[in-house]
């Protein structure tokens, strides 16, 4: 029976965990044409790729957005650059690629690469918005409260 009873205290405690929203916070921005100028065929990467590479981490945790720095409005797309096409917006974790992994030949896309279409014909509109997920202040306590449950019951079995 106290089996039974934990389970279902951990249960309810991972539900209220998971049920609770991560809050976004802006960490910076950039535009595609900031990117490697070619030729010399720099990387095609996403939105989020980008902003680990420029802000650290790893992709999964940002969130794009094409809206500026206001997390309320975050579209989760990016500002791309078609090479010899031009600007469009995508999901924010789209790539194009013809399979080597550089921005090289029509059709491949890219959300940081210098010296081609968004900058020659549309300078500086091409701006994505970086933002990080931080948990909420709930979640923590939370989670606290549940870790602090888990040591006073090992304490009483001892």
């Amino acid at each position: 029976m106290k089996l039974l009873s934990r389970f279902i205290t951990a249960l309810l405690l991972a539900l209220f965990i998971t049920s609770a929203q991560a809050a976004y916070v802006f960490v910076g921005d950039w535009l595609v044409e900031d990117g490697p100028a070619w030729p010399g065929a720099p990387a095609t990467l996403t939105g989020q790729e980008t902003a680990a590479l420029l802000f650290g981490g790893s992709p999964g945790d940002y969130a794009i957005s094409t809206m500026g720095t206001d997390p309320n409005l975050i579209d989760f797309s990016a500002w791309i650059d078609e090479y010899g096409v031009g600007k469009s917006i995508v999901a924010q974790n789209f790539v194009a690629d013809n399979g080597d992994g550089l921005y090289n030949a029509v059709g491949d896309q890219s959300a940081y690469v210098g010296s081609d279409r968004c900058a020659v014909f549309y300078p500086g509109t091409c701006q994505n918005f970086a933002f990080r997920a931080v948990p909420e202040p709930a979640t923590l306590a939370l989670l606290g409260l549940g870790l602090a449950g888990l040591a006073a019951t090992r304490r009483r079995k001892q």
